[in-house]
């Protein structure tokens, strides 16, 4: 099922540079590699492997994104907007499922999509929830940080949320994406749409990478018997 976009400004291509692109494809070699690259798999690097999307998650050492993930990860919300504070205490005692809901659509009717080319001048700029929020204007995984940041500061456990890159087979296009484990379930929060849903509802959507806080991983699908 694909999921319908809410607003026309939101269905705009993400590029990440082409980078996600061509990693998806180089991929298919490094899966080849892994037991040789991979990072050391703890039992809780394992238990905290976010096989979303239907894939298999295979920690590993390093990707060219971590950088900007670690950057993002590290930062504190810092933003002194009232609405952002408005928007944590509605939603401090309410029920996860309610908490995604409202930072999802919240964070999407604050930004709008803008490419980090029109918006920096470069490409692959992952900003923080204050800068997004400050300026109105990011793209899919600037809307994903922001949405990480205020969910943490709702108290949502790190480890229970994972930034998600890949591939929108529907528009032909890569994307960033935020996971929230929620029990058994994995939530999706996208830029494309104020709808919260479960993982396997996107069907379209092919992760390359994920990033959270004990890590990285690389996702393929497991062989056919």
């Amino acid at each position: 099922m694909k999921v319908a976009s809410v607003s026309p400004g939101l269905r705009q291509f993400d590029r990440l540079s082409g980078r996600i692109t061509v990693l998806a494809i180089v991929c298919l070699f490094l899966s080849m590699l892994l037991v040789f690259s991979a990072a050391p798999a703890s039992a809780q690097t394992l238990s905290a492997s976010p096989a979303v999307f239907g894939t298999k998650a295979l920690p590993i050492a390093r990707t060219p994104l971590d950088g900007r993930w670690q950057s993002a990860k590290q930062a504190g919300l810092g933003v002194s907007d009232s609405g952002v504070a408005a928007l944590i205490s509605q939603n401090r005692t309410a029920g996860r499922d309610e908490q995604l809901a409202a930072i999802n659509s919240w964070v999407n009717g604050r930004i709008k999509y803008t490419s980090d080319q029109a918006n920096y001048g470069q490409a692959d700029v992952w900003a923080t929830a204050a800068r997004s929020l400050q300026s109105g204007r990011g793209d899919c995984e600037d809307y994903a940080i922001a949405k990480f940041q205020i969910l943490r500061s709702l108290g949502v456990a790190e480890r229970d949320m994972f930034l998600v890159v890949g591939r929108d087979r529907s528009v032909r296009s890569d994307h960033a994406v935020l996971v929230v484990r929620v029990g058994a379930k994995y939530r999706v929060l996208d830029n494309f749409t104020n709808k919260v849903v479960d993982d396997f509802q996107m069907i379209d959507f092919l992760p390359t990478f994920s990033y959270g806080s004990s890590g990285s991983w690389l996702h393929g699908f497991a062989a056919a018997n």
